[in-house]
């Protein structure tokens, strides 16, 4: 169940995957099978929004502190939740507050390591049992968090996200209710230990049929999921506009959420903020086998469609620091896409590992495409992030880790 994907997601990340009353309220966002207007307002009125909230940790890696972050970035996190499942016509589900604390301190132990583990042992910075025991009911997620670590997670790249483990959790057609934990650059989704609900039984395709939007195309993973189907000896045929495009199917495991069938395919990838025209894509699953023993096929198209005619600006390109004499000096090439507004730049600088511990974090703003970081420490590896905005949103995160001394 986690997300650095455990490779960097999107190079800017990594997730691993798992083989209520009085939480916080679901807010549904059901666009399944919707018009392209409804659709397009619903990423622009529910998704977006949820994107600009600012990630404000109150704990720090100085002391062990794993602190909380507001309502309002948790209900952002749980609009985007909620609004993944929507698309695919899964009810939403709640956050459950008595899973909180646990997933603060597992967020708070892979921020500590700067890296991820279902299972992280007590020699780990800042480990305690209740977060050790939440790693291994969540996904995990170190370079993002929030609402954009729902996204990471559904776009499930990288080599150790074949199966498409954490997008199955977040779709899980049973589930009732999850929790969130965040750090400034981690996240954890607590997906196992709240009651369960029946089985939906309808589809849960990663994208969905018919109108979708291009921004959440997972660059070619793409997955076809039915509880308590077999898909061991399914296979799988795309076309795009009636032309067939090669695909590699994943051998079926089952065990993360619902049962699933996932495939990679080259797809054009346009540049965060040019897309193409409406791309019609074709799938077949053929040969699935359902619980009576009998086998079906299923077919669908997507109809991929740019979501937001005024974007958020694309991220930063050919990130670069370096230490002088005043502390670290960034500098970047500017995004390809601004959106048609007036981009700022926010720069962080997240002090590294146990010699970071006690060490603020840096931060600095700025509409040019250079910033000077100080009161930054010699001794220490920093990690700096990137992000661009306009006044549609924000950028996905760049990150840069530049190594202390002797590393």
């Amino acid at each position: 169940m986690r997300s650095r994907a455990v490779t960097r997601i999107a190079a800017t990340g990594a997730a691993i995957a798992l083989g209520c009353a009085g939480a916080i309220a679901p807010a549904s966002a059901d666009v399944a099978g919707q018009s392209r207007e409804a659709v397009i307002t619903q990423y622009q009125s529910v998704l977006l929004p949820a994107l600009r909230v600012a990630n404000d940790w109150t704990g720090s890696v100085s002391g062990c502190n794993a602190g909380t972050t507001s309502a309002a970035y948790q209900d952002a996190t749980l609009t985007a939740l909620n609004y993944v499942r929507g698309l695919v016509s899964q009810p939403a589900v709640t956050f459950d507050p008595s899973l909180h604390a646990d997933a603060q301190a597992a967020a708070l132990i892979m921020a500590a390591q700067d890296r991820l583990s279902h299972y992280p042992p007590a020699s780990w910075a800042c480990w305690t049992s209740g977060g050790s025991g939440s790693a291994g009911r969540s996904n995990l997620h170190l370079g993002r968090s929030g609402a954009f670590a729902i996204i990471s997670y559904m776009e499930d790249s990288g080599e150790n996200n074949l199966l498409a483990g954490h997008r199955r959790w977040l779709l899980d057609s049973r589930a009732t209710a999850m929790a969130t934990g965040d750090t400034s650059k981690s996240n954890v989704i607590t997906v196992i230990g709240s009651p369960r609900r029946p089985s939906s039984g309808t589809w849960i395709p990663w994208p969905a049929p018919g109108f979708f939007p291009w921004q959440l195309e997972p660059k070619g993973r793409w997955s076809l999921g039915l509880p308590g189907a077999g898909f061991q000896a399914a296979s799988v045929a795309v076309s795009v506009s009636g032309a067939p495009v090669a695909v590699a199917v994943t051998p079926t495991i089952d065990g993360y959420g619902d049962n699933t069938i996932s495939w990679d395919m080259s797809l054009p990838q346009p540049a965060r903020t040019d897309y193409p025209s409406d791309m019609n894509v074709d799938v077949t699953v053929s040969g699935i086998r359902l619980g009576d023993g009998s086998t079906v096929n299923h077919s669908y198209t997507v109809t991929l469609i740019d979501a937001a005619p005024h974007p958020t600006p694309s991220h930063a390109y050919f990130i670069d620091v370096k230490r002088n004499a005043r502390g670290l000096l960034a500098s970047w090439e500017a995004p390809v896409d601004d959106g048609g507004e007036a981009i700022t730049y926010l720069v962080t600088a997240a002090p590294d590992g146990k010699a970071g511990r006690g060490l603020p974090t840096r931060t600095c703003t700025t509409s040019l495409t250079t910033c000077q970081l100080t009161q930054v420490s010699r001794k220490v590896g920093y990690t700096v992030t990137i992000t661009v905005r306009n006044s549609v949103g924000i950028s996905e995160p760049d990150t840069f880790t530049i190594r202390g001394p002797g590393r």
